[in-house]
């Protein structure tokens, strides 16, 4: 984590806030509605091509998990095309901005089988992310202890988290816990949380789920389109966890009046994912996270360009993650307060060990 002094802090803030308030960055309607009809354009040949392959007698296991895997990217696409409508950034610079954006918001919302609703939470992520001592939002969407709570937790306890945390269960169960039950509930399961949540939005989303996985069963794609669902899922919660979790993150507590910044969680606390050419059609630009912590209203196919034709001291010090970090960081369970980074409960536990 690189720190900043106050006077550097005062000049990079002034030179980021003078080269990401370009009017240019925040995309066009006519753009935005070109990267929607393309994903429409995606989901019917998809459609046309299993019709047409499920049209004979015969199925080939590798086809079908191809066919999944595609759908899978394109439900990562359209979450990404929802989330962006969900801040507003989707459509811009257009009379009834608001209504087009309502409209987008509900069609990706079916696309990738995500409540309306979410995007409410979701605001309250970029107010909390990484700062400990409030009781608004989840200080981390995948890192649930720090380690004085952790040590606190009888012998029992910490072993049950353990199970429950230990990555490879945590992100194969994680996804489905998620969108199959979580999403679906008309309330939050912690009363404290501020996110609003909207009946109408959860019976309707899970009507239009239903209604896909009814109509995939009658055409014999089931299994298909559910792998292709888990997929995305799937790959939501590993992006969701790299965009924020790497070794010297970023947390504060608050009631420690530990000062906690917006900009210091975006450049210190956000990552840059690594993500091959051939796949950046599927996440378009939400692996370029820092910018999209510092600018909500910057589209994500903007952020690219943004990155790429930034001054050079603006984005010099932002934490890159490579494929080696990547994995590295899949395996940090919990936050280090005492040294400021996060961490695995082996760790933790040795350190107990060696204490008493």
């Amino acid at each position: 984590m690189v720190m900043y002094t106050k006077d550097d802090m005062i000049i990079l803030r002034n030179d980021i806030n003078n080269y990401l308030n370009d009017p240019k960055f925040k995309g066009t309607y006519i753009l935005s509605y070109y990267y929607l009809s393309k994903t429409l354009f995606f989901f019917i040949l998809w459609s046309l091509l299993i019709h047409n392959y499920t049209s004979y007698n015969y199925r080939i296991i590798i086809i079908d998990s191809l066919f999944s895997l595609f759908w899978g990217m394109l439900v990562i696409r359209s979450f990404i095309l929802f989330h962006d409508c969900g801040h507003g950034s989707f459509i811009q610079n257009i009379k009834n901005h608001k209504l087009h954006n309502w409209i987008c918001l509900n069609i990706t919302s079916v696309l990738c089988s995500t409540p309306s609703d979410w995007n409410i939470g979701h605001k309250l992520h970029h107010n909390n992310i990484g700062k400990l001592g409030q009781d608004d939002y989840d200080w981390g969407e995948t890192i649930f202890h720090t380690k004085e709570q952790y040590i606190k937790k009888s012998r029992f306890e910490r072993k049950i988290i353990r199970i429950l945390r230990y990555p490879p269960f945590f992100f194969i169960l994680a996804p489905a816990l998620t969108w199959y039950i979580r999403m679906r509930l008309p309330f939050e399961l912690r009363k404290d949380r501020k996110a609003a949540y909207r009946t109408s939005n959860k019976i309707i989303n899970t009507t239009t789920m239903l209604l896909k996985y009814n109509f995939a069963y009658k055409n014999n794609i089931f299994a298909i389109v559910l792998f292709g669902d888990y997929i995305g899922m799937f790959i939501g919660v590993l992006l969701f966890h790299l965009q924020h979790v790497f070794e010297n993150g970023y947390v504060r507590n608050i009631k420690k009046n530990e000062e906690w910044k917006l900009i210091d969680a975006a450049l210190d606390g956000s990552s840059m994912i690594t993500i091959p050419k051939y796949l950046k059609w599927v996440t378009l630009g939400i692996e370029y996270h820092h910018i999209h912590h510092l600018v909500t209203k910057i589209p994500g196919y903007n952020l690219t360009t943004v990155h790429e034709n930034a001054p050079h001291h603006i984005f010099k010090n932002i934490k890159i993650l490579n494929y080696k970090t990547m994995y590295e960081s899949l395996w940090l369970e919990i936050w280090d307060e005492d040294k400021q980074k996060y961490t695995t409960f082996s760790n933790i536990e040795k350190e107990l060990l060696t204490t008493f």
